[in-house]
């Protein structure tokens, strides 16, 4: 009795169980653009217990007719046609069975209800469902907005590039570029969403903007803001050495965008037009270059110090001193006066001092005849008797 209970009971755990994991989620209202694309959600949780079915996609509001029916049978099926090649269901990610509808129209507004089944493993059936609500409303083109080429706005002569002009609303949407001419009406140069340059040239140098327009908006037509393209006279390599070598007011990715436009009709001067266009550039030196001049500068303030302290050094090492040795007088002494500025001497007065005679075995002062005298062998009166001899030739030779 007991298994019995139990197995009565098992398919309904499952059943809550899986109440539980295969809840559909989503929006309840989506709004769609009249000729665009939009996305009616209905995801659920994938659970290993249960496989998914069947989906189907209904229309309450006709009857509740299917749209839409997949199963591992037949596959996806697009039961009406008039959503011939429109209806799209994913299959990946596992859970997801979102409705896409391809340009949408105005009569496809109201009530979509979203219908899955799974089968559990005791062979159990169940189904969900979800509704939600589209509103398709026709969108007026909104203003456009050009986005330049990853390469920039500034480009060498020769480099291929483009410009394209984004905008939102209910498609189709038309473009139209035009090239400002100073003097005159502006010059139409594009139909299309993206104006592409294949070889630039310096005449394609000016001022660009596109305008956009849909069925929606019938009563005017958007315009972009102007979008400046400069094209210089340099080839491709010499332009990529100049984009990585110079800093500041040279850069290849910045867009100058001018705000309030001028329309064709625009009463504006040429002056004022002319003013709106950018100045010259001012050349700038590139970091390196500033920095080996600054290193350069620093070298040649260390050389000139260097130099400098040098010859101080060496002006103070050389210092000579002149000392005079006259064996006649004593400078030492102060016996010889200084020679006057005009090289005589007597200037000051000095005392002459007598020639003193020694009692050693040598004099100073010069003799006559011989020129050397034995001094040794002489008696003690040979000796008095030669001083006596000196001193009166001394002062014969004296009073002359």
């Amino acid at each position: 009795m007991g298994q019995l209970a139990w197995l009565w009971l098992l398919p309904l755990a499952s059943t809550i169980s899986g109440k539980a994991v295969l809840d559909l989620t989503g929006t309840q209202e989506t709004q769609g653009t009249w000729r665009a694309s939009v996305t009616l959600p209905c995801v659920y949780k994938p659970s290993p217990d249960f496989q998914e079915q069947s989906v189907i996609w209904r229309q309450p509001d006709h009857n509740a007719r299917s749209i839409f029916h997949r199963d591992k049978s037949s596959g996806d099926q697009t039961l009406l046609t008039s959503y011939k090649n429109r209806l799209t269901v994913p299959k990946q990610p596992p859970g997801d069975v979102s409705l896409q509808i391809e340009e949408l129209e105005m009569t496809d507004s109201g009530q979509y209800t979203c219908e899955v089944a799974w089968v559990a493993k005791n062979k159990s059936r169940i189904i969900k469902a979800r509704t939600i609500m589209l509103r398709v409303e026709k969108v007026p083109v909104t203003k456009p907005v050009i986005k330049p080429s990853s390469m920039g706005s500034i480009l060498p002569r020769g480099t291929k590039t483009n410009l394209t002009c984004l905008a939102s609303g209910s498609p189709p949407i038309r473009y139209r570029w035009f090239k400002e001419v100073l003097g005159s009406n502006a010059k139409r140069v594009g139909e299309e969403a993206v104006l592409v340059f294949d070889r630039l040239q310096t005449l394609d140098t000016g001022r660009y903007y596109c305008e956009a327009e849909n069925r929606a908006s019938t009563q005017s037509v958007e315009q972009s803001d102007f979008v400046q393209l400069m094209v210089e006279e340099m080839t491709t390599t010499e332009w990529k050495f100049k984009a990585k070598s110079t800093a500041g007011p040279f850069n290849p990715k910045r867009t100058t965008t001018l705000k309030n436009p001028v329309s064709n009709s625009s009463s504006a001067t040429h002056e004022e037009r002319a003013s709106e266009w950018p100045g010259p550039r001012r050349a700038t030196l590139p970091l390196y270059v500033i920095i080996l001049i600054a290193v350069l500068c620093a070298v040649l303030v260390l050389v000139v110090l260097s130099v400098v302290f040098c010859r101080r050094k060496t002006k103070t090492d050389l210092t000579y001193e002149v000392a005079y040795n006259n064996n006649a007088t004593n400078i030492t002494n102060g016996d010889v006066c200084p020679a006057s500025p005009g090289g005589a001497t007597g200037a000051c007065e000095c005392e002459y001092e007598e020639p003193t005679i020694r009692i050693d075995n040598y004099t100073i002062d010069p003799m006559k005849g011989n020129e050397y005298v034995i001094m040794d062998t002489k008696t003690d009166n040979e000796y008095e008797s030669l001083v006596r001899k000196m001193e009166s030739e001394y002062e014969v030779v004296d009073t002359k």
